[in-house]
């Protein structure tokens, strides 16, 4: 089963990105992720994954 897709302009792309990157400098600037919670674990994974995601498609859209 594929991922559906979704539309959404550059300009949500890049907040959503922001939204991502500040939220992980807040929350693990002086502490580490509970590496024994797979909850936690699967969370950060998906973040990433999507953090990636939004990189790769405005990179695209800018033409870099």
């Amino acid at each position: 089963m594929s991922d559906p897709t979704i539309l959404i302009t550059l300009e949500q792309a890049e907040a959503a990105l922001e939204c991502i990157d500040r939220d992980i400098e807040r929350n693990y600037t002086d502490d580490h992720p509970n590496y024994h919670d797979t909850g936690e674990i699967i969370f950060l994974l998906r973040r990433a994954e999507l953090r990636l995601r939004l990189i790769a498609a405005i990179n695209v859209n800018k033409g870099k």
